[in-house]
């Protein structure tokens, strides 16, 4: 068996041009925590999103080196490390849904099976006083602590070869950092836990060994006392001194392009909420028990279609979903003049424009750019209802099919967008997708994709009516797909 959970040698990260990592090599024990540091921009989330294939998406990628679990390099998404990012976002269902969502083989676990092991767990992390009474809580009504454990726990459950987690005390008071740290001492005895740390003390507190990343390589790794206590280089000097080490003028890296990216969605965020601005949130979209007709010829698109034009030629806030047959888009014209935007859908090949606004965009001026309109006004930050929303992934099938390319826009590309996306990923699944697994697929994808409550609560109704239909969906698919 290897001594390590996980191994790098000469493991590099670039995209584009521009390069983040040069060549990182460093191991993690199969048991014990590794803390990984690093002046702020260095490229410690990019290393750990990188690893857990969370950037595969990203058509400017580019890697090089090796990469071991154990003895055997990651073929698949399977063999990837898990990873707990620094700021998860907003999670829908209850705690026990969460916890129970990552379970291997969940599907051939009865109920009463599931409740064992996540019993088990809350006893052997001591975390039953805090998580028990709240099983059947919505996550997002828990406090921040309670919110950060519950993450860690849903992905230790899942029995990763490793555990990785980004910055796990962001944002906490020491107090609130307390349990969540008496976790990761806890999670390090069973397994090879790699964690992001920005903090010194509480790093002395649950790691075995530390590595110290800067311009784009490993300046030092070695054992916790011994980093903090006799630093050999230069760096890991004047780190322990300050808190940071000088790095050398470089290209920016990926951590500036999600800054970027960051900030266009914001600026998108607050376009889209200019609308309501001094007005009422939109209620709740009514829902029911009965599910909506399932009409005869519908099923999860079957029509394939070779791999479309990087989203990097699309127009700015363009993301696939599905490579070069669905996205999300901003309303074009919103950044740019709306022809720029126009071509720019085109040259990704995109053939029908989704409308979601409460004005749909006008057909006549995508006609000339080869885009057909399909329009469904949605209120700003709103959901659609159960209906509407069953009937959109009806459609986007009915075209999928048909071999056009889709892009579904709002007014900032973000709230409403990725709930209709999000929806038909959950139709796609057939009942093998739950809502949590769709809204942090989607947002893997596009770190705005679905804003408000009401928008979750939606996909939630909305998996769970697929769930009950999975049997006619599976049938009609069948009907549906091309015969040999």
């Amino acid at each position: 068996m290897s001594r390590f959970g996980l191994l790098l040698d000469g493991f590099g990260v670039a995209f584009g041009e521009r390069t983040v990592l040069r060549s990182v090599s460093f191991g993690v024990p199969q048991c014990g925590c590794t803390a990984l540091l690093g002046p702020s921009g260095t490229g410690k989330s990019t290393l750990l999103r990188t690893l857990a294939g969370y950037n595969d998406a990203n058509p400017s990628l580019r890697t090089w080196g090796a990469v071991r679990l154990g003895e055997a390099p990651p073929a698949d998404g399977l063999q990837r490390p898990a990873l707990v990012m620094q700021k998860p976002q907003l999670l829908v269902s209850t705690v026990m849904e969460n916890l129970v969502c990552e379970l291997p083989n969940r599907s051939d676990l009865r109920r009463t099976e599931q409740n064992e092991l996540v019993r088990e767990a809350l006893e052997r992390y001591g975390l039953q006083p805090r998580l028990q009474p709240r099983l059947h809580d919505k996550v997002i009504g828990c406090p921040p602590t309670e919110q950060r454990l519950i993450a860690i726990l849903r992905m230790a459950l899942a029995q990763p070869a490793v555990l990785m987690v980004d910055e796990p005390t962001s944002g906490l008071t020491p107090e609130q950092a307390a349990p969540v740290l008496e976790l990761l001492r806890q999670l390090a005895r069973e397994r090879a836990l790699l964690v992001v740390m920005h903090h010194q003390l509480q790093t002395r507190e649950i790691a075995d060994q530390v590595v110290l990343l800067a311009n784009g390589i490993v300046q030092e790794a070695a054992g916790v006392e011994a980093f903090f206590s006799d630093p050999r280089s230069e760096a890991a000097r004047a780190f322990v001194r300050t808190g940071s080490c000088p790095e050398e003028a470089q290209d920016a890296g990926e951590e500036a392009c999600e800054e970027t990216c960051e900030g266009a969605c914001e600026e998108a965020r607050d376009a889209s909420r200019e609308e309501t601005i001094g007005a009422a949130a939109p209620p709740p979209p009514a829902v029911t028990d009965e599910a909506p007709p399932v009409p005869a010829d519908i099923a999860p698109a079957v029509a394939a279609r070779p791999p479309g034009r990087s989203a990097a030629y699309g127009p700015r806030g363009f993301v696939w979903l599905i490579p070069g047959r669905l996205g999300g888009t901003p309303l074009p014209g919103i950044f740019h003049d709306v022809r720029y935007d126009l071509d720019a859908l085109q040259s990704v090949g995109i053939t029908r424009l989704v409308s979601l606004t409460e004005t749909p965009f006008d057909p006549a001026l995508a006609a000339p750019f080869g885009i057909r309109c399909t329009p469904c006004p949605i209120d700003d930050m709103a959901a659609p209802t159960l209906t509407t929303g069953w009937q959109l992934c009806a459609d986007i099938d009915r075209h999928l099919r048909a071999g056009e390319v889709i892009a579904v826009h709002c007014k900032a590309g973000l709230g409403r967008t990725g709930t209709i996306l999000a929806a038909y990923w959950i139709w796609q699944g057939m009942g093998r997708i739950g809502a949590l697994q769709a809204l942090e697929h989607v947002r893997r994808m596009h770190p705005g994709w679905v804003q408000s409550d009401t928008q979750v609560r939606f996909l939630e109704e909305f998996a769970r009516v697929v769930a009950k239909n999975a049997s006619v969906m599976e049938s009609a698919s069948r009907r549906l797909a091309p015969h040999p």
